[in-house]
């Protein structure tokens, strides 16, 4: 296969998944490679995973930088991670250059949604687009911020974690992930597994399930409202893993959509966000 003489490697890591992959500078995967995060086996383990599928990915090319999407608070300067979720066990702490040094490349590194953020705004829904963002709805909930064509970080690299905001709910506070999520929905149930089954209850005709996801709904037009009304961002993808069932809730959240001058839209990378936006990291940051 011959390659284009510009091109990098990327990878997105996440709890569960990781994936890397050969980018050219149209966005084209030019090499995929992908694997399971080891997770509970601690951070050597997920760090080898990953090294074993950036030489898969590489192949015989010659990139010019990695760029890596990655789980947890990440500080770009060091490549280090600072905070992590309990989904990946001794992430909190772990630097990266060490750790890659032997793939001999300029490294740049961003948090998971701060990369499909860059993703969405080089190919996707945020094109030409200065002032955004994107919220991520899965297993819990992120947001990446899109300010004067730039991603905001803020002083720490804590900005857009949307799902670390506090909300009273029945007199208890509350992250706001605890009830705008895949997890939210399931709690909001009372009896489901995660989300997704509650959606599938609903298209049973679930009485219980239909009454937790007009009130999830609702948490999630609030968060856009007050979204709107902080940033005053002139678009706002939504995106995540709860994105694919949006038939489901798409309709009943549009009608409370309707007063705001806002454009809301499913971000349009799906999956590929994390990793494009990696890709363009490592072109404008590392390379």
């Amino acid at each position: 296969m011959s390659t284009p003489p510009t091109c990098v490697l990327a990878a997105d890591l996440g709890g569960t998944s990781t994936r890397a992959a050969l980018v050219d500078s149209t966005g084209q995967l030019l090499r995929l490679a992908q694997g399971t995060t080891p997770a509970q086996q601690g951070a050597a383990a997920v760090l080898a995973t990953l090294k074993t599928l950036l030489i898969e990915a590489r192949g015989d090319a010659q990139p010019q930088a990695l760029g890596l999407s990655l789980a947890g608070v990440i500080d770009p300067s060091a490549a280090r991670v600072l905070d992590a979720t309990d989904a990946l066990p001794g992430w909190k702490g772990t630097a990266l250059y060490p750790a890659l040094a032997e793939l001999g490349l300029p490294l740049a590194a961003r948090n998971d949604v701060h990369a499909a953020l860059l993703g969405e705004r080089w190919l996707g829904g945020l094109r030409e687009c200065d002032h955004g963002a994107l919220m991520t709805l899965g297993t819990g909930l992120g947001a990446g911020l899109l300010i004067n064509g730039r991603l905001h970080t803020g002083r720490g690299h804590l900005a857009g974690h949307l799902g670390r905001t506090e909300v009273l709910h029945e007199g208890q506070r509350l992250p706001l992930e605890a009830l705008l999520s895949g997890t939210g929905l399931a709690r909001l149930h009372g009896s489901a597994a995660n989300g997704h089954e509650v959606l599938a209850r609903v298209q049973q005709g679930d009485t219980r399930a239909q009454s937790a996801l007009q009130t999830w709904v609702g948490h999630l037009a609030l968060a856009l409202h007050n979204l709107h009304w902080l940033l005053d961002p002139g678009r706002v993808l939504i995106g995540g893993g709860l994105i694919e069932a949006r038939t489901a809730w798409w309709p009943l959240l549009q009608p409370l959509l309707d007063a705001l001058p806002l454009e809301v839209k499913p971000a349009e990378l799906g999956a590929r966000a994390g990793l494009l936006g990696a890709a363009h990291l490592a072109f404008t940051e590392a390379a």
